[in-house]
């Protein structure tokens, strides 16, 4: 019986983890992408898409990894979206992780740890 509860305690655990890694990107682009929105689309236009900060996390020492929310209005990403890593596509700064579709025109765009959009390499 002990063994039986500890088994079902990891299971939880762990599905809880995958289950917020799925479905954190959603819940936030579902309650918070109006204001994130109206931040990118104020933006003046250049040569690059317009993007602003989306996410970010880091440990002490490990550097930090942050995530562009990426205004494409002619949804040129779209492609990107079902690459694997690295992935390079046209109005990125350089090759990234991940690009992840949030609607039509909007995609989160996941740097590697210690990139950043126009700094370094990424330019």
């Amino acid at each position: 019986m002990f063994f039986r509860r500890i088994a079902i305690c990891v299971v939880a655990s762990s599905s809880s983890k995958v289950l917020s890694l799925v479905f954190a990107g959603s819940v936030r682009w579902l309650f918070l992408s109006r204001g994130y929105k109206a931040r990118v689309l104020a933006q003046v236009p250049n040569e690059q898409l317009k993007h602003v900060e989306w996410d970010g996390w880091g440990f002490a020492g490990a550097g930090d990894t942050t995530e562009f929310l990426v205004f494409d209005p002619a949804d040129s990403l779209a492609g990107a979206a079902e690459a694997l890593p690295p992935v390079k596509a046209p109005g990125l700064p350089c090759e990234v992780v991940r690009v992840r579709r949030l609607g039509r025109q909007w995609y989160a765009v996941l740097f590697y740890t210690d990139t950043y959009w126009g700094q370094g390499a990424c330019k």
